[in-house]
This record gives structure tokens, sequence and C-alpha cells, in this order.
């Protein structure tokens, strides 16, 4: 194994490591929360979100993914983007906290003012990490960000749980995400060399703002898209009915988008690096996708199956109006996991407007069809219809994708095709084995019926695919 592809391999390993443990963390949380808290402490924070997330796509404008894609005078435009990021932030702070009482009186429900307002000041904060963490995922030194993104999560959820174990009800959350915004700010500087100068250069601010204009562009989209839902439901069907729908989403998406969002983070640098080796790209491009899938096929799969049984076991009926929208958003969010990987290569090879435009194409099928699948179908039927407009959009990702890298339509599903097989085949056998056995599902058979299920999943990857076999005695037994 060549140094380069240790220090890809270590580099996942570290942000395996700090994303799985966060992960896990954010999801026991969460659980916990939910039992403690209600639909509408959540629906209110959701709402708050989604202003602060508007706004939020000004925050950065693309400047990170410049940093890490240019290649001279890197020093130079750290400074100079530190200052560019320091002060568009505390500007998006103020817009929040200015528009905080609007929003209070559109969505009806004055409590959510001073959450905008608090909420908001994590731009600030996670500002002023930007470039430290921008050339930390630059160099693939992710262990750096262990202690940053580790710590804060774990002293906030310490945190979140007292307060609403004690009775905060909604700042639970509110104090929780504050803690982790600024502890993250705050841990992240002792691992990186890297201090702000008093420099700024107009030239190189033109150069990563061009880079980033298309990223902003789709950001603008992005926030649209996964906040347009958001809005149909909260303005139409109560906060109450946000926070079934926001406590589905996050469960359907954490464990499959996170995954992804790891590949991307280490990938996006690596991609940029390979991006005029177009034989090589392609080659880590299928690779990528093969085993993305290889992961949130099944977990997908698995969320849509069991899912619905671990919120009746656990919560009961408090939480019922989010067991079927959690089985659509996991087959969207499967979508999803793909669509990312697709996006950092669009990034990489200096086409971010494809990604833009995929994204204006997602935004168009759902503000049109949004209203119209929600007050006929309910959150069942936006939930369809977000699902429906991400697997559209994906086959027209793939097929632009391909023509850049040369890459069959067969080849692009030759990737998918053994995960997709293993899942479908294995784990509604063993759910249905489960239910034959015990009839209703405890939250006991629950856990049972996923820990055999991924027992047999890798099993079955072992003896099927003899080129993982291959990759993990690579990674553990190489010396060279």
């Amino acid at each position: 194994m060549t140094s380069g592809s240790k220090k890809i391999v270590g580099g996942f390993g570290w942000v395996a490591l700090v994303k799985y443990s966060n992960d896990a963390l954010a999801f026991l949380t969460t659980l916990i929360l939910a039992k403690l808290l209600t639909p509408e402490d959540f629906g209110l924070v959701a709402v708050a979100g989604m202003v602060i997330e508007t706004l939020r796509i000004f925050k950065d404008l693309g400047l990170s993914q410049a940093l890490i894609y240019r290649q001279d005078d890197v020093e130079r435009a750290s400074h100079t983007m530190f200052f560019l990021v320091v002060g568009l932030n505390i500007c998006v702070f103020l817009c929040a906290v200015i528009v905080s009482p609007l929003a209070g009186r559109f969505f009806n429900n004055s409590a959510v003012v001073p959450i905008i307002a608090i909420m908001a000041s994590s731009l600030i904060w996670t500002s002023l990490r930007a470039v430290p963490d921008a050339l930390i995922n630059k160099e693939l030194s992710f262990q750096k960000l262990v202690v940053p993104d580790m710590v804060p999560l774990g002293v906030g959820s310490i945190v979140g749980i007292a307060m609403a174990y004690q009775g905060f009800g909604v700042w639970s959350l509110v104090v929780r995400s504050l803690i982790v915004s600024i502890g993250g700010m705050v841990l992240i500087w002792p691992y990186t060399s890297y201090r702000p100068a008093f420099q700024f250069d107009r030239k190189i601010a033109q150069d990563l703002l061009k880079y980033g204009q298309h990223i902003i562009g789709s950001s603008v989209v992005m926030v649209a898209v996964y906040n347009i839902d958001k809005f149909f439901i909260s303005k139409f069907l109560g906060v109450g009915a946000l926070g079934a729908y926001a406590m589905a989403s996050q469960i359907a998406n954490l464990p499959i988008t996170q995954f992804s969002h790891i590949v991307c983070r280490l990938m996006f640098p690596v991609f940029s690096r390979m991006n005029k080796e177009v034989s090589a790209l392609r080659e880590a491009f299928l690779k990528t996708i093969y085993y993305t899938a290889g992961v949130t096929f099944p977990m997908a799969i698995g969320i849509a199956i069991y899912g619905p049984d671990a919120i009746r076991a656990f919560y009961g009926d408090k939480w019922a109006a989010a067991c079927i929208p959690l089985q659509i958003l996991a087959v969207y969010a499967l979508f999803r996991s793909l669509s990312v990987v697709i996006y950092e290569m669009f990034k990489a090879t200096g086409r971010p407007d494809l990604m833009q435009f995929f994204v204006i194409v997602r935004l168009a099928l759902i503000g049109v069809l949004g209203i119209p699948a929600l007050m006929w179908l309910g959150l069942p039927g936006i939930c369809g219809l977000i699902a429906a407009a991400n697997g559209i959009v994906l086959v027209l990702e793939v097929f632009k994708v391909a023509e850049y890298l040369a890459i069959s339509f067969g080849e692009f599903v030759r990737a998918l095709s053994l995960p997709l097989c293993m899942s479908v085949v294995l784990i509604p056998a063993i759910y249905w084995a489960f239910r034959f056995n015990f009839g209703v599902m405890a939250l006991g058979h629950v856990a049972g019926g996923i820990l055999v299920t991924v027992i047999c999943y890798a099993a079955a990857v072992f003896m099927l695919d003899k080129v993982v076999v291959s990759e993990v005695k690579k990674v553990l037994f190489s010396t060279a």
C-alpha cells in the first residue's frame, strides 16, 4: 500500500471515529431527549433552525471549499478568508436578531423569537474555526479534529439531558447546541499552527469568491430544498407536526448521510488532487460509490423496516406520527447519500455549477408539488414527494458524472447491485423471522433483530465480495 493510500485510509479512520462516535452520541441523546420532551419542543427548535439556515447560506460563501481547492499562496489566502468569513457571519447574526420577531409573527408563535436570536450566535462561533477546519481538511490531518468535535458534543449532551430532566423544556435543546458550537471553536485552535494575521489580499479574495460563487449558489438552493418541506409543514400543520417530521428526518438521515459526509470530507481533497487524471479519478469515484452503497443501502432498508417498531416500543403513542414519515425518508436519505458523493466530484473537477443546477431541479419539483402533496396526503405525501424528487434527480446526476468520467450506466448500476441485492433479501427475511417467532416486536426483539441483521450482512459481504476482503487485508496487514 502506498503512503498516499495509507494517508487516505488513515484519514478515513479518523473521520469515521469522530463522526460515528458523535453520531452515536447524538443519536442516543436525541432518543433520550425525545422521551423527556414533546414534539412541540422539537418543532420550535426546527422552526428556529429553518430561519437560521435561511440566513446561514451566506456564512461561508463556499470559501472553505475554495481554500481546500487552492494550491498556491495558501497562507495569505487563509488570512483573507478568515476576515471575510468572520465579518460576514457577524452581519448574518445581526440579521437573524432583527428578523426573529417577524418570524414569530409569521408562524404565530412568539416563543420562537428568543430561540432564534440565541441559536443564531452559533454562526459567529463556527466562523472563528472555519479557516483552521479547512486547513486541517486540506492536509488530511483529521486526527486533529477528534477533541474539538467530540468533547463539546459530549458535554452538550450531558447538560442538555440534565436540563430536560429538570424541566427546562425546549431550552435544553438550545443550550446543547450553543455548547457544541462554542466548545468546538475554542478547542480547535490548539491543534493548528495557523494564527490570523491582519492581511487581506483583494485579488485572492476575488479568486476565492469566484470559485465559491457556484457553491454559494447551490447552497442558496440547497437551503431552500432542505427547508421548504419544514416551511410547508409548520405553516399548514403546526409545530407539533413539524416536530414529528423533524424527529423522523433526523433518525432517517443521521446514520445514512453522515457516512456519506465522512466519505466526502475525505474524498473532496483527494478528488481535487487527481482532477487532471481522469482514469484515476474514474476508479476512485466508482470505488467511493461502491463502498458508500455498501453501508447506506442496508442502513436505509434497515431503518425503514425496524424503525416503526422501535418508535412504538420506546415511545408509545407520543411519537407515532413519525413512523410512516421515517420509512419514506429512509429511502430519501439513501438517494441523498449517493448524490453528495457526486457533488464532491463536481466540485473537485471545477464544476460546482452542475451541483447548483441539479439542486434547482430538485427545488422546483418540491416547490411546485409540495403543497398539493401535503394537503392531499399529509406528512406521508410530502415525504413521498421528497423521496421521488431526489430519486429522479439522482438518475440525472449519474448520467452527467458518467459522461465526464466515461462511465457507462451499467458500470454504475453494477457498483450498486451487490449491496442492493443483499439488503433487500437479508434484512426483510430476518425481520419477518423475528416477527413470526415473537409477534409484537418489543424493544429487545428489535435490538436483537438489528444485531442479527448486522452480523448476517457482514458475513454475506465477506463471503460474496472478494474485493472487500482484499482491501481489508491490505489495511490490516500491509507494512509497505
